[in-house]
C-alpha cells in the first residue's frame, strides 16, 4: 500500500513532525547533533532565545522565523519574564532543500505584514497534520507547507522585527479556532478584540481577504473537510458538530466554498487533489 510520503503530489515536500508550544515557561533544548530534517520555527508571541553552532545567543521576539538546515547543532529556550509561543515543523522531501539553498545553515527572518499569513499557514498545517490520516490530508498539508516556505523565501532578506498593530487579527483567529464548534457574531469578535465592528472588518479584509464571519465560516468548512477525511461521521453529524442548525444551509455553504457537495467530497477518494482544496 502506498504511503502518503510516496504519493507523487506529496513526496517532493512533506511534514515529518509539527507542533505548537503556547506560553512555554522557562526551558531550554540543546540539539548537539542538530536535526536529521530541515526545520522551521516561528515565534508568534513572547520572547525566547536561539543559538546555532559557533554563533552568539540571539534574543527572538514575536513574528520571527528561524530556518535550520540538517546536521547543524542548535539550542533554544524561553524567556523567563515573557515566555514565548511558537510553532515548529520538521520537513522532508525531494524539493525541501531548494527553499534553503544559498542561505546560512541557521537563518533568521523578521516578518512584518506577512506574519499573520505565516501564522495562518502554520496553523493550517498543524491542524490538518494533527487530525488527518488520508492521502487528501497529506496532499493539502504538503501544498500548504509549500505556501509557507515560499512566503518565508520572499522575506528571507529582512531582519527580525516586532510589530503588534495587526495582532487583533491573530487573536480573533485563535478565538475562532477555540470556538470552531460553536457560533460567533461580529459583535462578539468586536468585544473580544476591543475594536469597532467596521474597523475589525477592515483589518480582517486587509490581512486575510475575507470578512471575519466569512473567515469563520471557511474555518468551519475546513474542519468539516477534516472530519470527512478522517472520521465516519455522517454529513448531518458533522453539520451539527460544527454548530450548524440547518443541514441544507450547511450543504449549500459547503458546496459554495468547496465547489462540490459534502456527499460528493466524501466520495472523492481517488488520491487526487480536490479543486479547490481547503477554503483558506
Amino acid at each position: 500500500m502506498q504511503t502518503a510520503s510516496e504519493h507523487p503530489l506529496v513526496k517532493a515536500l512533506y511534514i515529518d513532525n509539527i507542533g505548537c508550544m503556547n506560553n512555554m515557561r522557562p526551558f531550554s533544548i540543546n540539539r548537539l547533533r542538530g536535526s536529521e530534517t530541515y526545520m522551521v520555527m516561528f515565534c508568534y508571541d513572547g520572547k525566547g532565545w536561539f543559538q546555532g553552532a559557533n554563533q552568539e545567543k540571539t534574543v527572538i521576539g514575536k513574528n520571527t522565523a528561524i530556518l535550520v538546515q540538517p546536521g547543524h547543532p542548535y539550542s533554544y529556550g524561553s524567556d523567563e519574564s515573557d515566555p514565548w509561543s511558537f510553532y515548529f515543523v520538521h520537513i522532508r522531501g525531494e524539493n525541501c532543500a531548494l527553499y534553503f539553498q544559498g542561505k546560512p545553515a541557521v537563518h533568521m527572518i523578521g516578518l512584518d505584514q506577512s506574519h499573520v499569513k505565516c501564522k495562518q499557514l502554520f496553523a493550517e498545517c498543524y491542524e490538518v497534520w494533527r487530525v488527518g490520516t488520508s492521502i487528501q490530508s497529506a496532499i493539502y498539508s504538503s501544498h500548504t507547507l509549500g505556501q509557507l516556505l515560499t512566503l518565508l523565501v520572499m522575506f528571507q532578506g529582512q531582519s527580525p522585527t516586532r510589530t503588534t498593530k495587526d495582532r487583533p487579527v491573530n487573536d480573533a483567529i485563535e478565538f475562532m479556532l477555540r470556538h470552531i464548534e460553536g457560533r460567533l457574531t461580529l459583535q462578539q469578535l468586536s468585544r473580544m478584540t476591543n475594536l469597532s465592528k467596521p474597523y475589525l472588518v477592515k483589518l480582517f479584509n486587509k490581512n486575510t481577504g475575507y470578512s471575519p464571519i466569512d473567515y469563520f465560516l471557511r474555518l468551519k468548512i475546513r474542519r468539516a473537510c477534516e472530519y470527512f477525511d478522517s472520521t465516519d461521521l455522517s454529513v448531518k453529524e458533522v453539520c451539527y458538530k460544527l454548530g450548524f442548525t440547518d443541514p441544507y444551509y450547511f450543504s449549500r455553504m459547503f458546496s459554495k466554498i468547496m465547489g462540490q457537495s459534502p456527499t460528493k467530497y466524501r466520495c472523492s477518494d481517488n488520491g487526487e487533489p480536490r479543486s479547490p482544496s481547503y477554503p483558506l
